[in-house]
């Protein structure tokens, strides 16, 4: 697997924003104001970052084409722009 780039400034404040929100409503008992717990959320960075082999934060239609032929979703590129 390629290295993952480095998280800019602006990324790492919105991580640590959204790890507050979420701390902040756990303890207040509001867990039906997250939409994704902590695992669910490490498993959909794990997925996002497999299809993005350009590393550019954005799964581009070239990536995402790749992935839904793999899986038998669409047996080419005009399938994927439907």
């Amino acid at each position: 697997p390629a290295a993952q780039k480095p998280l800019t400034k602006e990324e790492i404040s919105q991580l640590l924003t959204d790890h507050r929100e979420r701390k902040w409503l756990r303890q207040r008992g509001k867990d039906e104001f997250i939409d994704f717990d902590d695992v669910e959320r490490s498993q959909l960075r794990g997925y996002f970052d497999a299809l993005d082999d350009d590393m550019s934060g954005s799964i581009g239609v070239q990536e995402l084409e790749e992935a839904l032929v793999a899986l038998g979703l669409a047996e080419n590129r005009n399938d994927v722009y439907k």
